[in-house]
């Protein structure tokens, strides 16, 4: 039995794949083997490209081609930490000042038009809530929960929470369960257990319902082109004086309902291989700390957090926060990611008195698209202490970086190339590019499965695209419309010289809306889809 996604791709039942063996062999580092992507050693002999802007961060769409492929980082906002302790519940008595969003959510919110933050206040302490018109500079809002504080889970006697996570429900047909919450708690300092609160306002929180068995930095996401519910969930196995870190996997379509996993119910999903190098000085095998993802547009854009020294012990006795790099990963399956690029996308300074020494998190529902760009929320700790001096878990504070909007790769030419897809077929009437190509030259040739070149779509009926822009449209001297050839399987060839290409999408609206995933929310349309 099998399961046809929006790309194409079929998925075999039962799903999630089980990998025992791959397993097994990660837990003894035995094998470190960077994992082998099905659908791109095997791609469909047609793929549909009716939803979201095509990305160029994988060979997915690519036949053949003479580009180059080139990697984007993001820029740090210059007014971070944008979020820092203040209150006193975020104060700590002075021990470990904590106002992070560690994988709590930073999200914008389209019906109430604000951003909308939850984060961790105080190291172990609380869930608390802060808004924001910019996203720049926030509000504590007063707030009746815990009354003259801005908490949104009143504190109980023994419990001490860790990792949590928040998201807006932008599908639920009930208004009472639009925002949804996961928060990890450590009960009695020896029990441990996992949370879920549903709530109308991201404020007023009902619940908890018990979730199965689960770690300290566990997480989840919405995989809205599958619709489900998915629980990242943090395993660490000890053997000896080994530590490893790595992630299982659970799926479930009712967020509550489904919350009852068994023991044996996750599989294995990703631990980290060979490609995520070591830290230069910690002699630290790299594990897997985290994962986080949301729907970006075409895939699933996924936060790989990777830890890199020094151990727990270590970095108590130093007063350091761990190294914890943040890369980045895309699945086109929900569940396989390519991890083309193992360069850090986030990263601590490691340098004494900045706010970003280290412990990098990525927020919950990672990105948020603002105009042309894309902003990264992301907490990191400075390891400074008013109590103690220092301290690995001090000094937690928010802030956030920006990126190109679909500028994670490119494809490009220094002088002159082509790149020619696989065969797609389209919805709508209007070709668009996200490219720089101001000091060369796109032009883009449209042909048959067969590879014949379509009359009136050809390259030198294309009119030059000169530009740099994130949405421009292309137009050919014939004046034909892309709509003749809907449905149709087709092929693009897109000749480029001293130029570069993010994306491509067909769109049957002239304002060149791509009906892709908005990642945490978007400035420039309601909910989470660009329609």
């Amino acid at each position: 039995m099998r399961e046809e996604l929006y790309n194409g791709i079929n998925i075999q039942k039962p799903w999630p794949p089980r990998m025992k063996e791959k397993e097994q062999a990660l837990k003894k580092n035995i094998d470190r083997i960077p994992e082998t992507i099905c659908y791109l050693s095997n791609p469909p002999k047609v793929i549909p490209i009716h939803v979201g802007r095509q990305l160029f961060v994988d060979d997915f769409l690519i036949d053949t081609s003479t580009l180059q492929r080139k990697y984007y980082y993001p820029e740090p906002y210059v007014g971070n930490p944008i979020l820092k302790p203040q209150t006193k519940i975020e104060k700590n008595e002075g021990c470990c000042p904590v106002a992070a969003t560690f994988t709590d959510g930073v999200f914008y919110d389209s019906k109430d038009g604000l951003y909308k933050m939850w984060y961790q206040a105080g190291w172990f302490d609380g869930t608390a809530y802060a808004e924001s018109l910019d996203g720049q500079n926030w509000y504590r809002p007063d707030l009746d929960v815990v009354p003259g504080t801005n908490m949104v889970l009143p504190f109980r006697k023994g419990y001490k929470r860790d990792g949590a996570t928040v998201w807006i429900d932008h599908e639920t047909k009930d208004p009472k369960s639009r925002y949804k919450l996961f928060v990890f708690f450590r009960k009695n300092e020896v029990e441990e257990i996992g949370e879920l609160y549903i709530s109308s306002d991201g404020i007023h929180w009902n619940g908890p319902t018990i979730t199965g068995p689960c770690g300290d930095a566990s997480s989840f996401f919405y995989n809205p082109f599958r619709k489900k519910w998915v629980f990242s969930i943090r395993k660490v196995d000890v053997e000896g004086d080994f530590h490893y870190r790595y992630r299982q996997y659970y799926e479930t379509e009712d967020f509550l309902k489904g919350a009852d996993w068994g023991r044996n119910d996750p599989v294995f999903w990703y631990g980290a291989d060979d490609l995520d190098k070591k830290h230069a000085i910690y002699d630290c095998t790299t594990q897997l700390y985290g994962v986080d993802c949301v729907a970006y547009e075409s895939i699933l854009l996924g936060a790989f957090e990777i830890f890199k020294g020094p151990h727990n012990r270590i970095a108590e006795e130093l007063g350091v926060p761990k190294q914890c790099d943040i890369t980045l990963g895309y699945s086109r399956d929900g569940f396989h990611f390519c991890r083309p690029d193992r360069t850090a996308f986030l990263k601590g300074s490691e340098k004494k008195g900045t706010w970003d020494y280290g412990y990098i998190h990525a927020s919950g529902g990672l990105c948020i698209v603002e105009k042309d760009q894309l902003r990264f929320y992301y907490s990191a700790w400075s390891g400074e202490s008013p109590k103690y001096g220092k301290h690995m878990y001090a000094g937690g504070a928010t802030g956030y970086v920006t990126l190109r909007r679909d500028g994670f790769a490119s494809v490009a030419a220094e002088k002159e190339g082509f790149l020619k897809t696989r065969v797609l077929v389209f919805k709508g009437e209007y070709l668009w590019l996200n490219t720089i190509s101001d000091l060369g030259e796109v032009r883009v040739e449209v042909r048959t499965a067969s590879d014949e070149p379509i009359n009136g779509f050809r390259k030198e009926e294309c009119e030059p695209v000169i530009t740099d822009s994130t949405k421009v449209m292309v137009r050919w001297s014939s004046g034909n419309s892309l709509k003749q050839l809907e449905g149709k399987p087709i092929r693009f060839v897109f000749w480029i010289r001293k130029a570069e290409v993010f994306s491509f999408w067909v769109s049957d609206d002239e304002r060149g809306k791509s009906r892709g995933y908005m990642g945490a929310g978007s400035t420039n349309c309601e909910g989470i889809r660009d329609i």
